[in-house]
């Protein structure tokens, strides 16, 4: 897993070097901004982060936990034509929480707050393929790889695990690019496997967002 990883960024980041001079009568550079709701899932099943939370018996936690939160990217990339392009940038999933109270040793009343938390970002290097389907419209579907960060941290008692890698990603969207330099779109990724079950615990995020690109 570790080799294809490394042969998918490889090979978009050899695509992106040589794009300029291959493509330079055809091509463009660009900036993307995105902002978007991140939805988490798989938290409560086996393997996920708060598991343990739901379904240990001896130890019943009442509370709740938030599965969702603001998420935004900051790309660059080359527009190579109107139909292909390769991009990397900075994204940053939010993050989930859990809070409440677990009840060690309910024969005695005894509680123990919980207040944890798990991040995720990281580095995307993508390849996007589009396809006009009217005046200044058109769709697109991206794939390629997100080298992920997560942590998790437990408020009590007080520990921080993390968890690195690279994933398989791919999304789908729509264009707007009306004439003139600024364009704006409409996108969902999907972002598997995150994590890792034997320290954060694994998860799923699906990212709804808005952007706007700036090609020059």
């Amino acid at each position: 897993m570790k080799t294809k990883n490394v042969l998918v960024c490889s090979c978009l980041l050899v695509i992106s070097s040589l794009a300029p001079s291959a493509f330079a009568d055809d091509g463009s550079w660009y900036l993307g901004a995105d902002l978007g709701r991140a939805s988490y899932s798989g938290l409560q099943d086996i393997g996920g982060p708060f598991f343990h939370y739901y379904h240990t018996v001896d130890t019943p936690f009442i509370g709740s936990n938030t599965d969702h939160d603001t998420a935004y990217r900051l790309t660059g990339g080359y527009q190579i034509d109107q139909y292909f392009a390769v991009e990397a940038g900075y994204l940053d999933l939010g993050q989930a929480e859990i809070k409440g109270t677990v009840h060690v040793a309910p024969e005695l009343s005894l509680e123990r707050p919980v207040d944890d938390k798990l991040k995720t970002h990281g580095f995307v290097a993508d390849a996007v393929g589009r396809w006009p389907i009217a005046d200044g419209w058109s769709v697109y579907g991206r794939a390629g790889e997100f080298l992920s960060r997560v942590t998790f941290d437990q408020g009590n008692p007080s520990s921080s695990t993390t968890a690195s890698g690279g994933k398989f990603t791919y999304g789908v969207g729509v264009v707007w690019t009306p004439p003139g330099p600024i364009g704006l779109k409409l996108g969902w990724d999907r972002f598997a496997n995150l994590g890792d079950t034997g320290s954060t615990g694994q998860f799923s995020v699906n990212l709804l967002s808005v952007g706007v690109v700036y090609s020059f």
